[in-house]
């Protein structure tokens, strides 16, 4: 199976190149995309010919694989519930949760969700800057090719600094050199009491050069499917209990 450039950027990598934001993920994913199809369609309009009946059945099938297309039978949900399609499959998702068409997002530390309170009214976090408080998931069809606690033996095998900054109950934090280049250092934040479906330590990271003060994790949910966690830095020492909360709010998305 061809890995995709999530994956080719991902493998032998630092943290640096995966703490990306997930709408920013999606957008550059939708533009390289666009620039292939540019580039396809100004192919064959210079060869004179134009996209065969087979590579139009292809890009439709990839254009339906993340929206509802003509001809989809949209599953019913109940009462709260949305219907989203990833991957080529539909979810019921809490509509209270609903990001865009492929995440959710709840509001930190006060749990609140995407449109606030059911009763509606105020909360905690009302008016402040969406992305100083907002925890968002985004769902993904494929995977990671590798896990921060495996980047950070990988670190140590290479002979890089691997600092244990803190440890608490629940939480141990430490700085990691990702690269040869002194200056390019992670903080990977692991939830010592929770574990990713693969059994692997809970774990995500911030780098510290990065501008958007961005922190994320991505690992498997199940279903077929994969998370992608993104969040403001200042949130960073809370990741058990954002885990925690993560795994609530995926409880409540059902296969259709």
């Amino acid at each position: 199976m061809q890995m995709t450039e999530f994956q080719l950027a991902l493998k032998g990598v630092g943290i640096d190149e995966i703490v990306t934001s997930g709408g920013l993920t999606r957008l550059l994913s939708l533009r390289k995309l666009l620039l292939a199809g540019l580039g396809l369609s100004l192919a064959l309009t210079l060869y004179g010919c134009g996209p065969s009946e087979q590579q139009k059945a292809e890009q439709r099938r990839i254009d339906c694989l993340n929206k509802p297309c003509e001809g989809d039978v949209v599953p019913k949900v109940s009462a709260g519930n949305v219907a989203m399609k990833v991957g080529g499959r539909y979810f019921s998702v809490p509509k209270a949760y609903r990001l865009d068409f492929l995440g959710l997002a709840f509001y930190w530390p006060s749990k609140t969700p995407l449109t606030g309170p059911p009763e509606g009214g105020s909360f905690p976090e009302k008016g402040q800057p969406f992305y100083d408080i907002a925890i968002e998931l985004d769902f993904v069809p494929e995977p990671a090719s590798i896990e921060l606690s495996d980047m950070i033996a990988m670190a140590e095998k290479k002979g890089r600094p691997v600092t244990l900054i803190s440890q608490s109950t629940n939480l141990d934090v430490v700085t990691v050199q990702l690269r040869e280049q002194p200056t390019e250092l992670s903080t990977i934040y692991v939830a010592k009491n929770a574990s990713y479906l693969s059994g692997k330590p809970a774990a995500m990271g911030c780098t510290h050069a990065r501008k958007d003060d961005r922190c994320s994790a991505y690992f498997a949910w199940g279903q077929g499917m994969h998370i992608s966690v993104s969040f403001n830095q200042r949130h960073a020492q809370d990741w058990p209990q954002i885990y925690s909360e993560i795994e609530r709010v995926l409880a409540l998305v059902k296969p259709l």
